[in-house]
């Protein structure tokens, strides 16, 4: 039941914007080979769950299963097409859309849906009721963005979640990802979800009648137009070539210089575009220079060189703000050599930083080792001891891996070899290599 996850896995270098380097290759196609046998845990209520990717390969099956009873399409966007396809399955269908994008489809094609519903404006976040009603209310979280389908069919419900829109380009061309969860009707179904709750708030308590002949109200147009201005933006944005140049400005800083040739033609209808690497805070972003579709940050430390960049855009209309922010990865030049080795040497600055962050490669909690016994780093050495009691939390999980997952042992084997080169020639803890060695010389033999 995981093969097509699996089948996705496999389809993402061949979907990247650049060649996926050989090393992030084999670790996609180590994960691609074990999904197959991972079992996944259902959540309460839910008997299976299934994966349906869309937009790779030669399969463009409609993964909502057709002959249902009955159907609830929740979707910001949505064109007369896909609501036409889905409205037409089963009797008693429900839409919940936005007033924008239900404004766009006739009559006719309202009809097929019994039911049709938008968020009630009364519904958006009090950004003054509560603290964390006020950080959501900061990112601008408000309306519907969620897209979610249940199909009930006999005492069964299949509940869909994810990406995918209910519009023509969703269901025929983009890359989308939806999961479904399937358990029973009076858990997972229709009536459940639109239930009413006579001391408790529901879905449907957040939601009010939508009919063609309704006041569109004027704000919300304009939101969804603004929102609309942003998302193409955003999509222009994250097409164009980006470029992370470093060129060193003294021993230890380099001038970075982030751009897109392109990048301020795209940006037209937005009023502000700031950039800054994502090991930099959104304070300290600069913005966009037109003349040569970049931003430039003098002298910055080893760092905060990083190929992810984040984008912030703003668009404004009639006292209306939106904003939105995304990351891209860009090509990073310029970066010197050892880059990796130096950044683990400043983050590892101890004995047991670096005990931990083996645990963590090892795929085990760092402040627990085996049987449950709990490590401390205080704890005596038994005398004469050539393994420290710091580093007794390893010994095991290395064993466990050179019996169960040998290919592990070599990240930890990197790790190690990237750590000395980091560390100008100093030796990694005497008692760390005493027992990794061994073992390490154990698996190249096993081969």
């Amino acid at each position: 039941s995981n093969r097509p996850l699996a089948d996705f896995f496999s389809a993402l270098p061949g979907m990247a914007r650049r060649n996926v380097n050989e090393a992030a290759a084999a670790r996609i196609a180590i994960l691609a080979s074990e999904l197959p046998r991972v079992a996944f845990d259902c959540p309460d209520g839910v008997d299976e769950v299934r994966f349906h990717p869309m937009g790779h390969g030669p399969r463009r099956a409609d993964p909502i299963i057709t002959g249902a009873d009955r159907i609830l399409v929740v979707s910001p966007f949505v064109t007369p097409g896909r609501a036409g396809a889905l409205g037409a399955r089963g009797k008693g269908n429900v839409l919940v859309s936005t007033i924008g994008a239900l404004s766009t489809l006739t009559a006719t094609q309202l009809d097929a849906f019994d039911s049709v519903l938008v968020m009630n404006p009364d519904a958006s976040l009090d950004p003054e009721a509560t603290q964390v009603a006020a950080t959501a209310a900061d990112a601008e979280l408000r309306g519907l963005h969620a897209k979610l389908y249940i199909a009930d069919k006999g005492w069964k419900s299949h509940v869909y979640t994810g990406s995918a829109n209910a519009t023509d380009a969703a269901g025929a061309g983009n890359v989308e990802f939806l999961v479904e969860l399937i358990g029973k009707r009076s858990v997972l179904g229709i009536d459940r979800m639109l239930r009413v709750g006579d001391r408790e708030v529901t879905f449907r308590s957040l939601l009010q009648e939508f009919t063609p002949s309704d006041d569109v109200d004027a704000s919300e147009t304009l939101i969804e137009a603004l929102d609309s201005r942003l998302e193409r933006a955003r999509s222009a944005l994250a097409r164009l070539d980006w470029t992370v140049e470093a060129t060193p400005s003294d021993e230890e800083r380099f001038d970075v210089l982030i751009h897109a040739p392109g990048a301020s033609q795209i940006t037209g209808e937005v009023a502000i575009v700031r950039i800054f690497p994502t090991t930099l805070t959104r304070e300290q972003s600069l913005p966009l220079i037109r003349s040569f579709d970049g931003v430039a940050f003098p002298s910055e430390p080893l760092s905060t060189l990083t190929s992810l960049i984040a984008i912030e855009l703003t668009v404004q209309q009639d006292g209306v703000t939106r904003r939105c922010s995304f990351v891209v990865n860009a090509v990073l030049t310029g970066a010197p050599d050892g880059r990796t080795a130096q950044l683990l040497a400043s983050l590892l600055s101890g004995r047991g930083d670096v005990v931990r962050y083996l645990l963590i490669l090892l795929g085990e909690h760092p402040n627990q080792g085996g049987h449950g016994k709990l490590w401390s780093p205080t704890a005596s050495t038994p005398s004469g001891s050539v393994i420290g009691d710091e580093s007794t939390a390893l010994l095991e999980p290395l064993l466990r891996a050179l019996d169960r997952e040998p290919d592990r042992l070599e990240y930890i084997e990197r790790f190690l070899i990237e750590l000395r080169s980091g560390r100008s020639g100093e030796s990694i803890p005497a008692d760390v290599r005493a027992m990794f060695e061994p073992i390490m010389t154990v698996a190249r033999e096993a081969r």
